[in-house]
């Protein structure tokens, strides 16, 4: 287990030794990993979906020049390819992460928490592949509802465990717990999270007021 030698001393947050037992990571500051890593995961995709959409869109003329027509199949077959990309690849880059040293992604690593088993060892590749793979079906099998689902449990259960959790017997932690050095654990929110959630929060009001703005000039130039 990662016991990282040489971090910062424990913070006003940290926990009493004698008291110190496991911090289990909570809704918002899964949150604000969790925003952390749609973007990572979105430029991972973007780098690898845009240049196929290229050499097929290339491919696609030059076959439609030869024989004047471009199959359905063709452009079927590439949509279906992209979007099992757009899976494949974040749950890779979740499995490579948590089961690395760290046990955290990006998002995490950020935030101080990381994923560990249920008896706080380490996760291997597959179990964070599936972690993903099943918490992305779960949102999308139930039109978001899961998503709604996922957020209450991470913060209302007893060691914040979501749906994806229990099916893989994983939980999110402080990045300290289960090492030597318990007592660095960080109760409540820290400050990287606070910093995105609000900037987050403050995106979504600007975008609200973008789109109302956009609406009430449309309304003007319709009378």
């Amino acid at each position: 287990m990662d016991t990282t030698a040489g971090a910062a001393p424990a913070g006003p947050g940290a926990i009493d030794p004698a008291q110190a037992g496991v911090v289990y990571a909570g809704l918002w500051r899964r949150t604000a990993a969790s925003i952390i890593d749609s973007f990572v995961t979105a430029m991972l995709s973007y780098a690898v979906i845009i240049p196929l959409m290229l050499v097929f869109g290339l491919s696609l003329q030059l076959l439609a020049g030869k024989t004047g027509d471009a199959s359905p199949a063709a452009s079927i077959g590439f949509f279906v390819l992209a979007y099992g990309i757009s899976i494949a690849l974040p749950a890779a880059y979740f499995g490579w992460m948590q089961s690395s040293r760290h046990q955290a992604s990006l998002g995490k690593l950020a935030v101080g928490i990381k994923v560990t088993r249920g008896d706080g060892g380490r996760t291997g590749f597959w179990r964070g592949f599936l972690r993903y793979t099943a918490y992305l079906l779960l949102t999308l099998l139930t039109c978001g509802v899961g998503a709604v689902v996922t957020a209450f449990m991470a913060g209302m259960t007893r060691r914040k465990q979501a749906p994806h959790d229990f099916a893989c017997d994983t939980l999110v932690v402080d990045r300290w717990a289960f090492t030597d050095q318990p007592q660095r654990q960080q109760q409540g929110l820290d400050i990287v999270s606070i910093v995105i959630l609000a900037a987050y929060a403050a995106l979504i009001l600007l975008s609200a007021v973008a789109v109302a703005a956009v609406i009430a000039v449309l309304g003007l130039a319709a009378r």
